[in-house]
């Protein structure tokens, strides 16, 4: 609920225009901020109570790509997440992989998603490539196949 509250000056001290218009903004504003800041306290307090579950892949190294295709700073990114969600945003599981095959990365979805409950906050974060293929996007594992050899959508869902 918000509350507008005007402020009249006598009309013996009447107050210039100039020196109204901070008193009137700091009112309105103390008048906003009070409510906003009750829900913001209480849907903190909400956050607090929910577990939070996180998935956090970075690769840098891919094998079949030519040197320049490599990346330098994904690992490093997801480090700096992981670690983000683990001492600041008192996450309660974070499952990371570093550098992740096909067969690891696999592993790390089945991880996360068996942690994961009902009700609870779950984030994803992936540094690493991508590709889009006919409307759909992919995750990159490290040991992807050369692009070359991948002739079909099928393929490169890996389920060939």
């Amino acid at each position: 609920m918000f509350g507008l509250l005007v402020l009249r000056a006598p009309k013996s001290r009447q107050i210039g225009a100039s020196r109204c218009w901070p008193i009137l903004l700091a009112v309105l504003a103390a008048s906003i901020a009070l409510p906003v800041s009750s829900a913001m306290a209480q849907r903190q307090e909400e956050l607090r109570s929910e577990r939070r579950v996180g998935l956090v892949i970075g690769i840098d190294r891919y094998p079949a790509l030519p040197p320049g295709a490599q990346l330098t700073k994904a690992v490093a990114d997801a480090r700096a997440v992981r670690d983000m969600l683990r001492q600041r945003l008192g996450f309660d599981e974070v499952v990371y992989g570093e550098n992740a095959g096909l067969a690891q990365t696999r592993e790390l979805m089945l991880s996360f998603s068996q942690k994961l409950k009902p009700g609870d906050v779950a984030f994803v974060f992936f540094a690493g490539h991508g590709m889009n293929v006919r409307l759909g996007n992919y995750l990159l594992p490290s040991d992807l196949p050369s692009l070359r050899e991948v002739t079909t959508e099928a393929q490169m869902r890996l389920e060939e």
